[in-house]
């Protein structure tokens, strides 16, 4: 049982993305006693909105029933799950808080599935870990590591994430590092690191690895998940996971043939630091003038499109709630 709050422990895989994390999440899909859905960030969202759905006291069942329902987080198409299914699970579960609510959605999520435990995959979570461990203290966190350039060269194959070698580097900086700094605070019985190629190279023992820390039996059932190929990938963006059809292949992606050598330096030059601080070696240990200056412009770049995003969200949420509020004045015109 997990000594923080004597519940199984309820293990969640974070790292940066394309770095083998759907990988394992199908590994541990695999196990007999263990069932993960599809990421679709649900959860992240009612922590955010945590205080406002317990205010008074009463969790608001509805108003948690919404955030399943809301389509952007594909709850139905990833869970393969109603939201009036979970919502009745909430209920039958006498849940008063998010945290109750959560693992009873969860747990209906598992026994839809045949098993006894849960568990979740989002790599966005590794800059949330503290809230999530906050308010659930049986989790316990798998950080999966990859190299930093192989992630970023994997990027430039899906539409989706970055698009470019610098801005690979400096979102796969972000995410490693913020996990890792959350993690030192979490303290090591709530954090793991594995590195995916491990994971790759000797899957048994890696798995074995992370079994021990999750207090979950071994079963070789994990190794065997391209058998539920189509299953999982129903639940992914299928896309860009057709390497779940393949065992675990060590090589199939290696930046040192792909990438050329500006791009290397380029993403040295932003995230040096962090493929040291995970025993990545460099290629060149120091950066040159010009390739200072072209990752001070990659930065920059990106920094600035994240402004843009961040100003059209917020934008975008005053309508909302301007349209929110006209309709409320509207109603209350109309009832006098």
């Amino acid at each position: 049982m997990s000594a923080n709050s004597g519940m199984l422990p309820f293990p969640c895989i974070i790292g940066s993305g394309r770095s083998g994390t759907t990988l394992l999440r199908s590994m541990l899909d695999s196990h007999p006693d263990v069932a993960v859905p599809g990421e679709s960030n649900w959860l992240g969202r009612v922590v955010r909105i945590r205080r406002r759905l317990e205010a008074g006291g009463v969790l608001d069942v509805d108003g948690f029933t919404r955030v399943l329902a809301n389509p952007a987080y594909e709850f139905r198409t990833r869970w393969q799950l109603e939201p009036l299914e979970a919502r009745n699970a909430v209920e039958a579960a006498s849940a008063g808080t998010v945290a109750d609510a959560v693992r009873a959605v969860y747990a209906a999520y598992a026994r839809g599935k045949g098993k006894l435990r849960y568990g979740e995959k989002m790599p966005g979570f590794a800059r949330s870990v503290d809230a999530l461990g906050a308010m659930l203290p049986e989790l316990r966190f798998i950080h999966l590591v990859r190299d930093g350039r192989d992630v970023a060269l994997s990027y430039l194959d899906v539409p989706f994430g970055p698009t470019t070698i610098g801005d690979g580097a400096i979102w796969w900086r972000k995410q490693v590092m913020a996990a890792r700094a959350a993690g030192t605070r979490i303290g090591a019985a709530r954090y793991l690191e594995l590195r995916y190629e491990d994971l790759v190279d000797d899957p048994p023992q890696t798995l074995h690895r992370m079994c021990r820390f999750l207090e979950l039996d071994y079963n070789e059932a994990m190794l065997d998940y391209t058998a539920r190929a189509d299953e999982l990938l129903d639940t992914v963006r299928s896309e860009a996971h057709s390497g779940l059809r393949r065992p675990p292949t060590p090589g199939l992606r290696d930046w040192r043939s792909t990438l050329a050598p500006g791009e290397v330096a380029l993403f040295e030059a932003i995230a040096g630091d962090a493929l040291d601080e995970f025993g990545y070696p460099r290629v060149r240990p120091s950066v040159t003038p010009g390739v200072r200056l072209r990752a001070a412009g990659a930065r920059s770049r990106y920094w600035f499109r994240r402004a843009q995003f961040a100003g059209r969200r917020v934008r975008g949420r005053a309508r909302r709630e301007w349209t929110r509020r006209s309709i409320l004045r509207t109603q209350h015109d109309g009832q006098q």
